[in-house]
């Protein structure tokens, strides 16, 4: 996969992020400015965390033809740890379809590698993945290692591994602090 864009690194004094509605509209913009002249058949979001993206792209390219991808993770309290991943459903894809990959937060490439593997299976493309977070150590760690230099990567936005996201529609966490980006 390869990096399109050059995402801003956001970040925040406390170990939360916070990123505002108006952030992740700015985000979203810059996403979709960066997918435009790609073509699509199908977006296929992980959910829940790319659902919120996902209709935004939608509405903005006429992209109507939406499927989800799940996964279960049992969560321990530090960010980013999970004791075990389990897969509990996996999109309708038809062979030769052009397929936008939609997350909210990518971390290692876990989740996104084995749904490109998934489509690759069934005869479909991935054109593009996208999501509002990348892990800054996706990008020099991961990022070659998932899919091929044929797929994009477009992100709004780099974070520490250190932090945690709370995005605006999820339950505020005591103490946190709104983030900014530079």
């Amino acid at each position: 996969m390869r990096l399109v864009n050059h995402p801003k690194m956001y970040d925040a004094e406390s170990e939360t992020l916070s990123p505002s509605w108006d952030q992740i509209q700015a985000g979203a913009e810059l996403i979709i400015k960066n997918l435009s002249g790609l073509e699509f058949d199908k977006i296929v979001v992980v959910v829940r965390g790319g659902m919120v993206l996902s209709i935004i792209i939608s509405h903005r390219l006429g992209i109507k033809n939406i499927d989800f991808y799940q996964v279960s993770r049992n969560s321990s309290d530090e960010p980013r740890s999970y004791s075990s991943v389990k897969i509990k459903k996996y999109p309708v894809i038809k062979k030769g379809e052009k397929i936008l990959v939609v997350e909210d937060i990518v971390y290692k490439g876990e989740s996104i590698n084995s749904l490109i593997k998934k489509i690759n299976t069934l005869g479909a493309s991935t054109v593009a993945v996208c999501s509002l977070f990348m892990d800054e150590g996706f990008e020099s760690d991961y990022l070659n290692k998932v899919g091929d230099n044929k797929i994009n990567y477009i992100t709004a936005y780099k974070c520490r591994a250190d932090k945690w996201i709370r995005f605006p529609w999820e339950n505020r966490i005591k103490g946190e602090i709104i983030g900014k980006y530079y």
